[in-house]
């Protein structure tokens, strides 16, 4: 069964599995129907040192594991539109304010994200979220990727091998589990 892996920053996931936010904000959406399984990916942080960046060891610091730690079930994604008015006003649409609150950002960030820079308009997702289960143990990324049938020199067989993730996505990506 397809499902979704996203990537997302520690402070996030936190927010998420205390049930703080309901709602997850990306520019994109699968084209999946709804409910369907978010597993979710905990980026590593990275870490300001001097000229150069460094990724911390997140196990040991408690900043972010690189691994997939739950999952939750989307059951309703709804579209948002974000312009910015003739005189430079910032606008929303397509959204109640105890939405804005359930994504654990205010409406300023939330129009610089789904904008972008240098842009006037965008359209942005949003993601609801429910029944977020934490695993007992964070999986590894290698558990996750696609199952794709093999061609075997000239001719086609009926084989499905699993083509597990090597790398987390930058938003997200479909994913099955290996069986």
């Amino acid at each position: 069964m397809k499902a979704v892996l996203m990537s997302i920053h520690p402070k996030w996931c936190e927010k998420i599995f205390n049930g703080e936010k309901t709602i997850e904000v990306r520019k994109s959406v699968p084209k999946l129907e709804t409910p369907f399984t978010v597993y979710v990916y905990q980026t590593r942080l990275k870490v300001n040192k001097g000229d150069s960046f460094m990724v911390v060891d997140a196990l040991n610091e408690n900043l972010g594991c690189g691994k997939v730690i739950g999952s939750f079930v989307c059951d309703r994604v709804t579209c948002c539109q974000a312009y910015c008015g003739g005189s430079g006003e910032k606008h929303l649409t397509n959204l109640f304010w105890d939405e804005v609150k359930r994504t654990c950002l205010t409406e300023h960030e939330m129009f610089d994200y789904i904008v972008g820079k240098g842009k006037k308009e965008g359209t942005g997702w949003l993601w609801h979220i429910t029944e977020p289960k934490l695993f007992d143990k964070p999986r590894a990324l290698s558990e996750f990727g696609n199952y794709k049938t093999e061609w075997v020199q000239w001719y086609h067989s009926d084989d499905k091998v699993f083509y597990p993730l090597t790398r987390p996505p930058q938003s997200w990506c479909y994913v099955e589990v290996q069986k």
